[in-house]
């Protein structure tokens, strides 16, 4: 599951159900611990200085978690419409793993696959450490996770935008090197820099290109991180908090129109754009906003574009995450093969440890055709998993209640 084995060109129809793999779930959406130390994994010069970056995010996030913490005191549930068994347990977003114990927690969950997103991380406005940041994370992935077990995991690393975007293009190639098939990015640039302009402007070209070159995907995450130094949880004026917390909740939503607009998908058709983590019950409204709004892009018709929005999201776009019924009910309009399941894991608010289960309650109304696109066939089709070998793990050996109603 390496990025330059993906070949998207000669994957299986788009709704090819295949009944002998309905027990392999693929999760689009897990993370490493918080906040991993990476300085075995950079220059010695490098590492108080990651240290003390480290102990900032940590502390920003200490900050946001109070805030949730009270919201879930409140009686608020952000558990996607299904019922926490687990509670608010904030030691387990800083849980370690090494990779044979997270195989053999996602093994007991029913999880075959993962797709992993950096952890919260350490939090600079240094434009270099965040670089030395990011080929650590590299290193450190390839080392541990691909290391002990390619065929189950792979990866997106946050790139340095407070870096310039030639050190994110040569940022992206570090991460082909090393078998990371996607880039992490702020849903809104300023949240990285507040001079950057959206993404539909001609300075984000480069990255097209080298994403496109190599298959790459590129992703948006509903969360606080290091992609988003911007964001301080600073409560020095009234109701900054909430705003800020409002905002890194929603602020991933901002992409769609620039990237539609722009014609970015149809232009580079072998990037996947992903929005992580964020449900999808919203995208339809956003997405009939822009078929409207690009019938008055008559200014520059050498910019006129051959797809509608909604086309370039059903070629190259897709949502992903922990799913309610409300998300699950606009598949029509999205396109079943632009939704996939993500357990959240190893955070509190998603489904583990009772994927399954949960699963199977969100999705008891599909079709098995729906349901397989959904938790099998969508992902692995995305990041090129070897069935065969997914059905051979412990995960795919539990029987699932509406494999065969």
């Amino acid at each position: 599951m390496t990025s330059d084995s993906i070949n998207r060109t000669s994957t299986p129809d788009r709704s090819g159900h295949r009944p002998e793999y309905e027990n392999v779930l693929v999760s689009l959406d897990g993370h490493t611990e918080g906040f991993v130390d990476f300085r075995p994994y950079m220059p010695t010069e490098w590492h108080e200085r990651f240290e003390a970056a480290r102990v900032h995010g940590k502390a920003v996030f200490n900050r946001a978690e109070q805030y949730f913490a009270r919201l879930v005191e409140a009686g608020y549930d952000f558990s996607f419409e299904i019922e926490s068994e687990t509670g608010f347990d904030p030691e387990l977003y800083d849980l370690k793993l090494t990779p044979e114990e997270r195989i053999a927690r996602i093994d007991a969950d029913g999880v075959a696959a993962e797709f992993i997103i950096d952890g919260f991380g350490a939090i600079t406005h240094d434009p270099a450490l965040a670089h030395e940041t990011t080929l650590a994370f590299n290193r450190w992935f390839a080392d541990t996770y691909l290391r002990a077990a390619p065929e189950r995991f792979n990866a997106a690393v946050v790139v340095s935008l407070i870096a310039g975007i030639d050190t994110v293009v040569a940022e992206i190639e570090h991460a082909h090197q090393h078998g990371v098939v996607a880039i992490h990015m702020p849903g809104n640039p300023t949240a990285a820099d507040v001079t950057l302009p959206h993404y539909n402007h001609d300075l984000y070209e480069p990255i097209w290109r080298a994403l496109n070159e190599r298959n790459m995907l590129m992703i948006f995450h509903a969360s606080v991180g290091r992609e988003k130094p911007m964001w301080e949880m600073d409560d020095s004026q009234r109701a900054n908090m909430a705003i800020e917390m409002l905002t890194v909740m929603r602020s991933h939503e901002t992409a769609v129109a620039p990237l539609l607009l722009a014609g970015v998908p149809e232009r580079y058709p072998n990037i996947r754009f992903g929005w992580i983590e964020s449900g999808c019950a919203w995208l339809p409204s956003i997405l009939d906003a822009c078929d409207m709004h690009v019938h008055g892009m008559i200014d520059r018709p050498d910019r006129r574009l051959d797809m509608l929005p909604t086309e370039q999201w059903k070629a190259s776009c897709f949502a992903a995450g922990p799913l309610g019924k409300a998300d699950v009910a606009v598949r029509d309009r999205l396109g079943v093969e632009t939704i996939m399941f993500g357990s959240d894991f190893i955070h509190v608010e998603g489904t583990y440890p009772n994927t399954r289960a949960k699963l199977t309650k969100v999705l008891a109304d599909l079709s098995p055709d729906d349901r397989y696109a959904i938790c099998t066939g969508n992902g692995a089709r995305l990041l090129n998993l070897n069935l065969d070998a997914l059905a051979q793990t412990p995960a795919a050996q539990q029987a699932w209640s509406f494999a065969h109603p």
